[in-house]
């Protein structure tokens, strides 16, 4: 995601007068600000993928904890749990 940043500076020149100095900071500034953007859409990015790569596993491990439950529950369904309480 190469961009270039093109910066006109014979129209900076021609809308000031001939005695005042470049508007040098802010060319630069808006310069910093643009890689900014691109950085942080570019991490944005990263996140998103993240988040989705994540999402898909949670749901994943979900299907496979639900699978295994609904294979106890046969085996299951003979027993008699018998409560004790400990004692003291």
């Amino acid at each position: 995601m190469e961009r270039a940043i093109a910066v006109d500076w014979s129209l900076e020149r021609r809308l000031q007068p001939a005695w005042s100095a470049p508007r040098v900071n802010e060319q630069v500034r808006a310069v910093q600000l643009a890689r900014e953007n691109m950085r942080l859409a570019e991490e944005n990015d990263r996140l998103r993928h993240q988040n989705a790569d994540l999402t898909a596993s949670a749901e994943m491990w979900i299907r496979l904890y639900e699978a295994a439950l609904a294979r106890t529950k046969p085996a299951a369904g003979g027993l008699t749990v018998v409560y004790r309480p400990a004692m003291r």
